[in-house]
């Protein structure tokens, strides 16, 4: 039964789960996709392996990948302006997706729900607002006299109307 729930985890389909639901929603998950056994929620829990890192956030040692991260600040900034009525990116996969768990529905090509869209709220294009995302550029340095060049993550916060975080929200889907 451990190398089972081991072998769950390190799923590619199920570790990208654990970004979006707590323990007890991946316990159900396992259950389904397991019928042959019957375990408890706090076992299941102690079998959890080790290197499993399920999403904290005082420690943050979760996935900040720059398209889930940016995706979650664009959800709380179309929240924020009553523009949408999800308030969290799971909220957001259970209303476009059938099935928040199938890779098909994620990726948009399930017959099912692909034409599945977002209620948007009515809103003032002229009002605009700030929304922060992540971005990537270069930055240059010097080493021991040589120029280097590496890659940085910064948050930035920019000033946006309505209608462009809304676009910007849909090419992140």
């Amino acid at each position: 039964m451990k190398t089972a729930i081991e072998k769950f985890f390190e799923d590619d389909e199920n570790s990208r789960l654990c970004l979006n639901f707590n323990l007890y929603q991946l316990h159900q998950n396992f259950l389904k996709q397991h019928p042959e056994y019957r375990i408890s929620y706090s076992f299941f829990c102690t079998l959890r392996p080790f290197w499993t890192v399920i999403p904290n956030v005082n420690a943050r040692e979760t996935c900040l990948c720059i398209a889930h991260e940016n995706m979650n600040l664009a959800v709380m900034a179309l929240k924020r302006h009553e523009i949408i009525a999800e308030k969290s990116t799971y909220d957001v996969l259970k209303f476009l997706c059938c099935d928040s768990r199938n890779v098909i529905c994620l990726s948009r090509n399930c017959d099912c729900c692909k034409n599945r869209h977002l209620n948007y709220q009515e809103f003032d294009n002229f009002k605009g607002s700030h929304y922060w995302f992540w971005t990537k550029s270069k930055k240059k340095y010097i080493k021991n006299g040589q120029e280097k060049v590496t890659m940085q993550s910064l948050k930035q916060k920019v000033l946006a109307y309505p209608k462009n975080t809304i676009e910007h929200f849909e090419k992140l889907l």
